[in-house]
């Protein structure tokens, strides 16, 4: 169980410290809440957490596994023992633009040269791997990452015995209390009281400054004790260590400090030790009160034994043995509770309550998942891989598979790193691997190596039977070739040598292990037409975009050659390496107006949003866009599922584009359809708003689109992009306006009426009508005022007004006749009482002051 790899502990305490740190917190978290009210029940939790804690160190498996990325493992080892990478799904890929991302590196180590000799190689089909136990770990940190561990140990371990050196020494010389002397009678006495057989060695201090209860059953008093405590408050000090002494206190300290210091990458344990010692102190003082049946002379002892202790030379102690004052935070409580509360001193925790606990906790070390580390990417042997291709700063790795691994099917792996790697390849009864270290060149007939440095190799052998194996190194004539089969020597055996041309021609074809030679030699001897025939046979997507890229960069290409690039591009399998070569070819060429339209008509069958919207917005931004290409991305839109991808790819195809009213409409369909995000609705329809100009059925599709929206912020800036550049009719206008009267911010709303107020070009009855009732909806004053309507309180006013008017007519005894009030009229943006002459008599200011009575007439009866 314990034969582990150093990945393997990592993953285990990884495991610990999570699961630790979840038990940990659970019992602070809990104490802080107050589910664990009395100290017994807190002093059982942590002693209960730091002991399940300590479960999790043993190497176990859990319920579940928690996967966490480890950048310093390799390429894990497919089932037939070659390094392999899955495909790269479009959402992985939207992590990169281009083949040059930052990717995590795959190198691949080359084993060592005993392991591949021929001889060797004849007795296993599996390629070979790294040593056992490296768990793809490099060496040199391996190495490190031992040192560092046992130099933390080291400086613990330091740590701890100079901790108990200081606190002996801070002991300063003890003499044994003689069996006559009164306290030594008072700690029999006590003893005998409670059931305690063997009573504790009692010794005098005069270096030491506060009781002590130490390791080996030793309760040491300093000199102060005897000399100047009443015998109540030195029984109660001799209870109080006793109690240490009973519960085992000194051990459990011991136990806590080893533990603190051996794990120190869990914190938390320094935290359990401080509630530990906190808690231990209660209990003890719990049990000196009852011991004494006196909680108040307990009290009074810890309160002298504060005042004697020098806060400079006190503490140490404090690591290895028990203080009766303990620390200072913490006194007041002890005090408060053993003289206030000294009927809880007493309390346990019932059986049921502990079970209950130990089961939680145990339930969640249980629960903790294992821990597995990302050995790059991981390739089953019954899973489909294509076309993955992840590209460090020094190497690449890809995959690819055409099926589910049927007999029949092709497989490909190939992990490179600098000018290391191996590969695997099976395609029915073919099937074979590879591994080499150094620089190399390939023959002009591809039938085997040219040369290879100096301390290289180039190793390949055949899988099945019979077993062939060719070795490549350094010789005088460039590359030096050892042929075997079945382990015998088959340098002039013509099927051998048929084996290695036929096997290594299909190598370097189909792998793409010399890319650039390959596509130099194919140049040379029949030019484009002769390698573009040439990559559509390949299996691999990876292969035919890298064969693609270096023939564009490499050839003069002539239109014909590039349709046909765009043709092999077409048949491509994968979106990601659809979308890289087609970006190689735009980068390189400049393309004719039918083959943008063949670019455009191949990207829309892209199912990856991601992909789409990368390779057509460059496009369309090099080429533009015309009525075909714009129907060919409205297409494509309809199919997308991202509010974000399809906002980016019609603002990028359609922002500066003057579109028919047919596409306008399409788009804002699409629109209410397909996007559910108001921010992406607003930016889309803003972005497209000059051709709503002139087309007031696109108006009104964007206004109702406007007024679906949630957010009352986004849908007024969406409203102001409609009302600059929409086509609006009356029934536009007050579509509009009850938009902006849907909005739940009355301050949202204000701004919305106040641009509707600029821009409408005049009231007919029916937009006052509606503008009207939605300047009633806002219930602001203040909005009102702002907007200049206050239409609610000015009609208010003026009928107070005239009420007013009439009133003091008949008052002063003038008839109805001669006071013609007047009706409410608008006046300008406000309301007033307007005389049957037109005069204004007053306005309609909610804030204006009443107009004065007139004197009373004195003779007024």
């Amino acid at each position: 169980m314990f034969d582990l790899s150093m990945t393997e502990w990592l993953a285990y305490g990884a495991r610990f410290l999570i699961g630790s740190t979840a038990i940990l917190g659970g019992v602070w978290l809990a104490e802080k809440l107050g589910v664990l009210r009395s100290p017994s029940m807190q002093e059982f939790a942590w002693k209960s957490a730091v002991a399940v804690s300590l479960l999790l160190l043993i190497p176990t498996s859990g319920w579940s596994t928690l996967t966490l990325p480890a950048p310093w493992l390799e390429p894990a080892q497919s089932a037939d023992g070659t390094s392999a990478q899955p495909a790269a799904t479009g959402a992985a890929r939207a992590a990169t633009t281009d083949d040059t991302a930052a990717a995590p590196p795959a190198p691949n180590v080359a084993p060592d040269a005993a392991d591949l000799r021929p001889e060797n190689l004849g007795h296993s089909n599996a390629a070979p791997t790294a040593p056992a136990g490296q768990s793809g770990i490099p060496t040199g940190t391996l190495a490190w990452a031992v040192i560092g561990l046992i130099a933390v140990l080291g400086v613990s371990l330091l740590l701890l015995l100079t901790s108990f050196g200081a606190s002996i020494r801070a002991l300063g010389s003890r003499r044994r209390v003689g069996q006559d002397e009164r306290p030594a009678w008072l700690l029999r006495d006590i003893c005998e009281q409670m059931g305690i057989r063997h009573v504790p060695y009692l010794s005098r201090s005069d270096t030491l400054k506060s009781p002590v209860c130490l390791p080996g059953r030793e309760i040491c008093l300093p000199g102060w004790a005897f000399d100047d405590l009443p015998e109540a408050q030195i029984r109660s000090l001799l209870a109080h260590e006793t109690a240490h002494m009973r519960r085992g206190d000194p051990a459990m300290l011991i136990a806590i400090n080893i533990i603190c210091r051996a794990l120190p990458v869990q914190p938390l344990f320094w935290l359990a030790k401080a509630r530990l010692t906190d808690l231990a102190e209660l209990s003890a003082d719990a049990w000196a009160a009852r011991a004494t049946g006196n909680a108040h002379s307990v009290a009074q002892a810890l309160y002298t034994c504060a005042q004697k202790i020098n806060e400079n030379t006190r503490g140490t102690t404090a690591n290895w043995g028990l203080a009766m004052a303990g620390k200072p935070s913490i006194l007041r409580r002890r005090m408060e509770r053993l003289i206030h509360s000294p009927s809880e001193l007493g309390t346990s925790v019932h059986w049921s309550t502990r079970t209950g606990l130990v089961l939680a906790l145990v339930g969640c070390a249980a629960a903790a998942p294992d821990i597995a580390f990302e050995r790059g990417f991981e390739v089953d042997s019954h899973s489909s891989v294509v076309n993955a291709d992840h590209r460090g700063a020094s190497g690449h790795s890809y995959a690819y598979s055409d099926g589910q691994h049927a007999p029949g099917d092709t497989a490909i792996t190939i992990s490179r790193s600098n000018d290391s790697g191996s590969l695997n390849y099976s395609a029915g009864k073919t099937r074979f691997k590879a591994t080499w270290d150094g620089k190399f060149t390939v023959r002009e007939d591809e039938t085997g190596l040219a040369s290879i440095e100096p301390g290289g190799f180039f190793r390949l052998w055949s899988e099945g039977s019979p077993k062939y194996v060719a070795e490549y190194g350094h010789g005088d004539g460039g590359a030096e070739l050892t042929l075997s089969k079945n382990r015998s020597d088959a340098s002039d055996d013509k099927r051998a040598q048929a084996w290695l041309a036929e096997t290594f021609a299909l190598m370097v074809r189909e792998t793409g292990l010399d890319i650039p030679g390959r596509v130099d030699r194919l140049l040379k001897k029949g030019g484009p037409d002769l390698l573009l025939a040439d990559i559509e046979g390949l299996h691999s997507d990876w292969v035919k975009r890298h064969y693609l890229t270096h023939m564009i960069q490499r050839a003069n290409l002539s239109d014909a050659h590039v349709s046909k690039a765009i043709g092999v591009i077409d048949a491509f399998e994968s979106d990601y390496e659809t979308r890289l070569a087609f970006s190689a070819l735009l980068e390189q060429t400049d393309l004719s107006s039918a083959q943008v339209d063949a670019v455009f008509k191949s990207a829309v069958t892209i199912d990856s949003d991601y992909e789409l919207r990368l390779l057509l917005s460059p496009l369309i931004d090099r080429y533009g866009i015309t009525s075909a290409r714009g129907k060919q991305v409205l297409k494509a839109a309809e199919t997308m599922d991202s509010d974000y991808e399809m906002r980016l790819l019609l603002s990028a195809a359609f922002h500066d584009t003057k579109l028919s009213a047919d596409d306008a409409e399409h788009v804002l369909t699409l629109v209410a359809d397909k996007i559910e995000s108001d921010y992406e609705k607003r930016l889309l329809i803003s972005s497209i708003a000059h051709a709503l100009d002139d087309n007031p059925r696109a108006t009104d599709m964007a206004l109702k689109a406007a007024a679906d929206l949630d957010s009352d912020y986004e849908k007024r800036l969406l409203l102001s992009a409609i009302l600059h550049q929409g086509s609006f009719d009356e029934e536009s206008w007050i579509v509009a306006i009850k938009a902006a009267a849907s909005m739940g911010s009355d301050y949202e709303k204000r701004l919305a009426l106040s641009q509707i107020q600029h821009d409408i070009p005049g009231l007919s009855e029916n937009i006052s009508r509606a503008f009207d009732a939605a300047v009633d909806t806002i219930s602001s004053d203040y909005e009102r005022r702002l907007l200049g309507r206050d239409h609610r309180k000015s009609t208010q006013h003026l009928k107070d007004k005239k009420d007013d008017l009439r009133d003091r007519a008949r008052r002063t005894g003038q008839r109805q006749a001669r006071v013609h009030v007047g009706d409410i009229k608008a006046v300008g943006s406000d309301l007033a009482l307007v005389g049957p002459d037109g005069t204004v008599l007053t306005l309609g200011a909610p804030d204006a002051p009443p107009a004065p009575e007139p004197p009373k007439d004195p003779n007024e009866r």
